[in-house]
């Protein structure tokens, strides 16, 4: 006897889907750090029923993008500033090596594709949080991918959802002039295929910003 697998494959998109649109919300600053999730109104926000809600929760959850407390129920979790030492401890390095390796493996088209990104991020609206940090990563996964190490490329797109939670909380710092000169100096010593001063304006790059967050950080409070 033949089945519809349309039956089967639509619970799994609706979980999937109701999945991809929090994440979305908590990482585009719609749900604020600390808001709570709470199953009941979100899935009449939703015109859904609970189960993909909770199921949805879990996988966030899973993500470190929410926090679920015991008889408390779940809200978005903020970042604190031992989070970001350790998160800026690993992405200078990260971004140390992508960047030392781009500048000997790079080709015009990733130079192209770099300075595009950079174009747009430059050029956005200055309220279009979403779309500088995306202009941002797209830069920097550039450079991944120029490095022409597979696994670096893979380990630091994994990492970008770490990343773009930080940059979403500290909005005016995209489009920072200091931001500019950092990511075009970055550039310049890949397209001189400099490695030395690639790594060295990647890693300054990663401690500067690190260095920001770390004083709006320092009474203690979580972003």
């Amino acid at each position: 006897m033949q089945t519809d697998s349309t039956l089967f494959a639509r619970p799994q998109l609706v979980r999937n889907e109701v999945y991809e649109h929090l994440k979305l919300e908590i990482l585009s600053g719609i749900l604020e750090p600390n808001s709570k999730l709470a199953e009941i109104p979100l899935s009449q926000r939703l015109g859904i029923s609970r189960t993909p809600v909770r199921e949805a929760i879990q996988r966030l959850a899973q993500d470190g993008l929410v926090e679920v407390i015991a008889n408390k129920g779940a809200k978005v979790r903020g970042i604190d500033a031992a989070e970001i030492e350790e998160i800026y401890a690993v992405r200078e390095v990260l971004d140390g090596l992508a960047a030392r390796l781009a500048a000997s493996h790079r080709s015009h088209k990733d130079l192209k594709i770099m300075q595009n990104a950079l174009t747009k991020l430059e050029t956005a609206n200055s309220t279009a949080y979403t779309e500088q940090v995306n202009a941002d990563l797209e830069f920097h996964n550039a450079i991944a991918n120029a490095s022409g190490n597979s696994t670096l490329e893979n380990t630091l797109r994994s990492f970008a959802q770490s990343v773009a939670r930080v940059k979403l909380l500290t909005r005016a710092y995209n489009q920072n002039i200091n931001t500019h000169a950092a990511h075009h100096a970055i550039l310049q010593a890949i397209e001189q295929q400099n490695a030395d001063a690639a790594e060295t304006a990647a890693r300054e790059h990663v401690q500067d910003f690190r260095q920001l967050l770390l004083t709006q950080l320092k009474k203690g409070t979580s972003l």
